[in-house]
């Protein structure tokens, strides 16, 4: 399902090991890589070959600049635009997979999304405005027992007007 044409601003991924189609794949499942370290135990890129990467696609969310740190899993790269939505792409390709389009307006910077997983229950984690929203990766939609309707005010249950 191609993204509006209001979806234009650059998501660069040259052949660094996301995008690869290669039996030799390493999730990014959280910000700073599997273990926090900002490390990724794949080997395909070396001194001596790095010179020789190229570009393998471009997306462009049509939103003037990115900055999100995009997890990878399963061959799916999940990333927020400056408008906070949330989009998932076929790493391989760089096609859309579905954009979860958040009811508030803020273009705040969601620099962070977050994989949870437990048997077979995955979800994934952004934020929009003052809300955490409990996403289905598979399809991009709110998880509806997650908060109400798939997200939670962390406004609320201060104890005071926020």
């Amino acid at each position: 399902m191609p993204l509006p044409m209001r979806m234009r601003a650059l998501l660069l991924i040259s052949a660094l090991g996301l995008a690869t189609s290669s039996p030799q794949r390493t999730d990014w499942p959280a910000y700073g890589g599997a273990a926090g370290d900002r490390y990724s135990a794949l080997t395909q890129i070396d001194t001596k070959n790095v010179g020789r990467l190229e570009q393998v696609w471009r997306f462009d969310t049509g939103e003037g600049g990115l900055q999100t740190s995009p997890l990878m899993i399963g061959g799916t790269l999940y990333a927020a635009t400056p408008k906070q939505h949330t989009i998932a792409l076929d790493a391989a390709t760089g096609k859309a997979i579905w954009e979860y389009t958040p009811d508030s307006t803020a273009e705040q910077a969601v620099r962070g999304l977050t994989w949870w997983e437990a048997g077979s229950e995955r979800r994934l984690f952004t934020s929009a405005g003052f809300h955490l929203i409990a996403l289905d990766p598979a399809t991009g939609k709110p998880i509806p027992g997650f908060g109400k309707d798939g997200k939670v005010d962390l406004r609320e249950g201060l104890g005071r007007d926020p």
